[in-house]
């Protein structure tokens, strides 16, 4: 996966003189049929979007990084869009009135990891999953980062341990100060939350006030 990925880092400025966006998946055991026979494989999925550039020009710019992966062993599934995608890309995103925005909302580059468990799935299995993440993904992740760089989480990781940076970015100080006014006991609680960092996760009781208990 890291070769694929590194490819990519490679191609993705190749893309910027057409105003192109990409969603970017990348799976190491997904199902690919190889000569009509079905088996488990790395996969790329790629939908990139071009506005106002022909299906010749759009397929040919993304076509070397496409060979360079499929060099790799990895099979790749490609869908082009073209549209006239936030016309005139000079105008405001929310004037466009259309379905794709490829403007100042449009991050550069989205890297997701997918660590997945069910209800079922033992706690110690999950802790050990979650420890993988911050102690090998994680890194990984930080080193790719560009300064300023944060995360956007359907759960967010509770073993972060500078949440307040990662999940809030410049906007703590501020957010911090608010809860300090209207819940100066931290009664709304929840690890990672702004005001956790004033609890004791290991006996999950405030910090500075031992007579509260509660769980993180």
């Amino acid at each position: 996966m890291s070769r694929v990925i590194a490819a990519h880092a490679q191609h993705i400025f190749d893309w910027d003189s057409f105003y192109a966006g990409q969603y970017f998946f990348l799976t190491t055991q997904a199902k690919i049929s190889i000569n009509g026979t079905f088996t488990l494989g790395p996969k790329l999925e790629l939908s990139t979007f071009f506005p106002n550039t022909s299906v010749e020009s759009a397929i040919a710019a993304v076509q070397p990084f496409i060979n360079q992966v499929l060099l790799l062993g990895t099979s790749v599934m490609h869908t082009v869009i073209i549209d006239s995608i936030n016309h005139g890309l000079n105008s405001s995103d929310d004037n466009t009135g259309l379905d794709f925005v490829m403007g100042s909302r449009l991050v550069d580059v989205a890297l997701i990891i997918v660590n997945k468990w069910n209800e079922s799935t033992p706690v110690a299995t999950v802790r050990k999953i979650e420890t993988t993440f911050r102690d090998k993904q994680l890194p990984i992740l930080q080193k790719l980062a560009p300064p300023g760089a944060g995360a956007y989480s359907n759960e967010a990781d509770g073993l972060e341990t500078d949440f307040q940076t990662t999940f809030y970015g410049p906007n703590y100080a501020g957010l911090s100060a608010i809860k300090s006014k209207y819940d100066p006991t931290d009664l709304f609680i929840v690890k990672g939350g702004v005001g956790s960092e004033r609890w004791d996760a290991s006996d999950c009781a405030r910090s500075d006030y031992p007579m509260y208990t509660g769980h993180l």
